[in-house]
């Protein structure tokens, strides 16, 4: 394996978590109502609110948004 394409794997091997978090419909719901609103802090009540999801299921798909470092929580 080239140098290059090492470089290729980590790159795509680094992004995986961030296309896992995406692949998520729910997660892109989430993402899409944060995006929707005004600029403002979200709680994660308001969040259930605009979605069909309960508070804990909220937190969890927020949690991986943030470890996947689309979101700032």
């Amino acid at each position: 394996m080239s140098k290059k394409d090492r470089r290729s794997s980590q790159d795509f091997l680094s992004l995986r978590i961030v296309f896992l978090a995406l692949g998520d419909e729910t997660r892109q719901l989430i993402l899409l109502t944060l995006l929707e609103q005004e600029p403002k802090e979200f709680r994660v009540n308001e969040i259930a609110q605009h979605t069909y999801l309960s508070r804990p299921a909220v937190s969890h798909h927020l949690q991986i948004l943030k470890n996947a470092g689309l979101l700032q929580i």
